[in-house]
């Protein structure tokens, strides 16, 4: 059952889970000189993608066929993956909060 190799989260990173999503592929081995894609159907976006790691990741891309059932469930790993944001270094204030605290110190003048 293919299901047992998609037990670790942290092979879930590259792709990102929207792209997964789009191409119905899930990487689910890599030791940097291997990857190793689980996908539902072997489409020609899929192809592509395949080349772009070729080239990217100088590896050897191997494809597997998987029912829809194994990748819904690969995908709900993403689930258990911390999500990046975005860090605004130092402080960052905004006209509607500078408005607020404007009509806030009125109205302790009063």
């Amino acid at each position: 059952m293919i299901w047992s190799v998609f037990r670790s989260p942290r092979r879930l990173i590259d792709p990102d889970q929207r792209t997964s999503e789009d191409l119905s592929a899930v990487c689910f081995f890599n030791n940097g000189s291997e990857i190793r894609l689980g996908a539902v159907d072997n489409g020609a976006a899929l192809e592509s993608v395949i080349a772009e790691i070729k080239e990217n990741f100088h590896a050897n891309v191997s494809v597997y066929l998987i029912s829809q059932h194994s990748f819904d469930r690969a995908v709900k790993l993403y689930d258990t993956l911390p999500k990046i944001t975005h860090l605004v270094g130092g402080v960052e204030i905004k006209e509607e909060e500078i408005k607020n605290s404007r009509r806030k110190s009125r109205l302790l003048r009063i």
